[in-house]
């Protein structure tokens, strides 16, 4: 502190007896701690900046809690820990990458609502019994979309959405062929899930279901947009990605407690 009546800065005994039995500068945690020790104002302690460093080492911060990185396992403060790690294993992504398997173990096998099964919709398509149930449903229709007509850019649907009914996906009944373009709007406008209290009212008759499916009036309003290009990869973005949810909010609640247990 500063000798009474100059303005010559004097160090009191006590700390000049620490400065000398300590081998270099001293280390102190913050400069706020660093004027405690030397009894001064933060703003003078430039006038003793030659007797110490400031060390940021978690481990001298008696006021602070610690964490320890999840990587590294050293401490951490509190605030420069508040996802777990320490600021160079954040900058290597060791955050995102813990976080990406989170999300990959959350959302993958069965706790996703789209996975049948243990296997997704797509990659069943792309299995031998998929590939054979698109052959039988294009044999069954010969090869023309089952509404409009038409033999080019033709989709195997099915009927009864396979993540609600997992039972019927390998079924050829359960199957027509649709245009492209009147596929990607039955997906858009949720046709799929709101038409199935009607189907179901017919008795779900094996032999009649394609035809009663087709000559439904929120299916033949679609035909006026057969044939009409479409942006690629447009059917991966109108396809629910929670059929649960979809039917939750489209369907009505009597309907889902009647078929399917996990309403």
């Amino acid at each position: 502190m500063p000798r009474p009546g100059t303005n010559k800065f004097a160090v009191s005994q006590e700390a000049q007896a620490v400065i000398d039995s300590t081998q270099g500068p001293l280390k102190f945690w913050s400069k706020r701690e660093a004027a405690r020790f030397f009894d001064c104002d933060v703003r003078t302690l430039h006038r003793v900046e030659h007797l110490f460093v400031i060390d940021k080492d978690p481990a001298r911060n008696p006021h602070a809690k610690l964490l320890t990185c999840r990587s590294c396992k050293k401490p951490v403060p509190t605030a420069e820990g508040r996802t777990g790690y320490c600021a160079p294993c954040r900058a290597l992504g060791e955050g995102r990458k813990a976080q990406g398997k989170w999300m990959s173990a959350k959302q993958s096998g069965a706790n996703n609502s789209n996975y049948v099964d243990g296997s997704s919709r797509s990659g069943w398509r792309q299995s031998k019994e998929g590939r054979l149930w698109v052959e039988q449903v294009e044999e069954v229709c010969s090869h023309e979309c089952a509404v409009s007509g038409l033999t080019d850019s033709l989709h195997a649907h099915h009927i009864l959405p396979v993540a609600l009914f997992p039972q019927y996906k390998a079924e050829p009944w359960n199957g027509v062929l649709l245009d492209d373009s009147i596929h990607i709007e039955l997906h858009r406008h949720k046709l799929d899930v709101v038409l199935l209290p009607i189907l179901f009212e017919s008795g779900l008759d094996a032999r009649q279901l394609r035809q009663e499916f087709c000559h439904l009036p929120q299916v033949r309003k679609l035909l006026p947009l057969a044939g009409k290009p479409q942006p690629e990869h447009e059917l991966i973005r109108v396809v629910s990605s929670n059929y649960r949810k979809t039917a939750r909010d489209c369907l009505p609640e009597s309907f889902l407690q009647e078929h399917f247990r996990w309403a």
